[in-house]
């Protein structure tokens, strides 16, 4: 696989190959695109959670329910446990990482791999509409090759995010608070650059997308081209 070539010349790239016969290896790539994403990502909240050291109280999750422990039911005696203090200091940070990995983590790389037959669905009667040929697998396999740009997106962008927040003092800030700070230190101007990083993405992802519709669908460039940038336009929305 030339790698320079689908990112820089990407006409050139599928006008030498056959898309359908490229699923295999476009899964690999879309998998390890999938992978490098949820790292990224991983990373910039790690590095985030890091400077997040308040603390506060939650509820004791070794402690019994109150219930049991000031009224047990029938004949039972008071569960153990029931000495543990009803409430616990935890640092912010290390709370937020903890539902990050538990909740959002798994949740994130599957949808990542749903996302792609999601798309390649879309491309695919997207194309048909203008006329487009060819098999949904050929389809499969450039919506793959196509995704390629968003993982030096999502790269640049965690950086600018760590960057961002780098020497942001959390150090006082419970839950309540740490939105604000966070909206404050992502929002207004230095919502331009993470935008033109999404834009210029997205724009590349289409412009790889542009030439594998061509190939692949046997469309004319303009017509692959208007797809492609429909297409990108989904992903804004469910980015």
């Amino acid at each position: 696989m030339d790698l320079r070539a689908l990112l820089f010349h990407p006409d050139a790239f599928f006008e030498t190959r056959s898309p359908g016969r490229d699923l295999v290896p476009a899964f690999a790539v879309y998998v390890v695109v999938a992978l490098v994403t949820v790292t990224a990502a991983s990373g910039a909240i790690w590095f985030m959670t890091q400077q997040m050291t308040a603390t506060t109280e939650i509820d004791n999750p070794n402690r019994p329910a109150d219930m049991l422990c000031d009224d047990p039911p029938g004949d039972l005696s008071t569960p153990a446990g029931c000495d543990l203090p009803k409430t616990k200091t935890v640092v912010v940070g290390d709370m937020v990482w903890d539902v990050y990995t538990g909740e959002v983590l798994g949740l994130l790389f599957v949808g990542l791999l749903f996302l792609w037959p999601m798309l390649a669905v879309a491309a695919y009667l997207l194309t048909a509409l203008f006329g487009g040929e060819g098999s949904f697998v050929e389809t499969m396999a450039v919506v793959a090759w196509g995704m390629v740009p968003s993982a030096f997106q999502v790269v640049l962008s965690s950086v600018f995010l760590a960057v961002t927040v780098a020497g942001a003092d959390f150090s006082h800030s419970g839950p309540q608070m740490l939105a604000v700070q966070l909206e404050a230190l992502t929002g207004g101007g230095r919502r331009l650059p993470s935008a033109a990083i999404s834009a210029g993405g997205l724009a590349w992802q289409a412009y790889v997308w542009t030439y594998g519709f061509k190939h692949a669908r046997n469309l004319p460039a303009s017509v692959a081209g208007a797809t492609a940038g429909l297409l990108a336009l989904g992903v804004f929305v469910l980015g």
